[in-house]
């Protein structure tokens, strides 16, 4: 697997983001970190390289600048990285082969929620969303418009997200799912944490993403 460093060409502001590719993919996961912890680099491989190994191409964007990172407000502007999120999956209809057939949105932080609005905005071009130490809460009033099936991946010892995620799924009238991975923190750092998600998010891909084979 080859992880390359990319630009999305955003007017304002270009976005930092990583590819990874797959041959004959079904299908692209946009990751959108809003979490404004890029530095967090090790996860965030980790993360693009299960979502290659369970067949889809991904890109990981950062929807904020190295500068708007250092400022907390940045961080909860869900207008402004909902914004951004949409410019780059239109971005990615005519750059990334697997974009033309289905695009899921996983979401991290903040980010979760601008996958949620961007899925409720655009309805047809959103086939599935995850979070994953998210903060869906943030979506407010697009919750309840979100059709694509959406599920919700948090760390049990993350007490108060575990909360905010359960409240933000009683206003989904989507197909949900709120998986709480029991020995885990935000970060996912513990062993096998990671790999739980990753499975959980397998599954849920394989159910609404990826077409069914065809018997022969």
């Amino acid at each position: 697997m080859v992880i390359d460093r990319l630009t999305v060409p955003l007017e304002r502001a270009p976005l930092e983001g990583y590819l990874a590719l797959r041959e004959a993919a079904p299908g692209l996961v946009i990751v959108a970190n809003g979490a404004g912890d890029s530095g967090n680099g090790t996860r965030n491989h980790r993360l693009l390289a299960g979502l290659h190994a369970i067949g889809f191409s991904a890109l990981l964007i950062e929807l904020l600048t190295e500068r708007e990172r250092r400022d907390r407000r940045r961080r909860s502007d869900v207008a402004l990285l909902s914004r951004r999120l949409a410019a780059t999956q239109h971005w990615t209809q005519t750059r990334v082969a697997a974009a033309r057939h289905h695009v899921a949105l996983l979401g991290i932080g903040p980010g979760a929620a601008a996958a949620l609005v961007t899925a409720a905005a655009f309805p047809t071009d959103v086939a599935a969303v995850i979070s994953l130490s998210g903060r869906p809460d943030l979506a407010g009033g697009s919750l309840r418009a979100v059709t694509a099936p959406t599920l919700l991946i948090v760390g049990g010892l993350d007490h108060a997200l575990v909360s905010r995620n359960f409240d933000a799924r009683q206003h989904l009238e989507c197909p949900s799912r709120l998986l709480v991975i029991s020995a885990a923190t935000h970060h996912f750092d513990e062993p096998g944490c990671l790999e739980g998600a990753l499975s959980a998010t397998g599954s849920w891909l394989d159910n609404y993403v990826r077409p069914p084979q065809r018997a022969s």
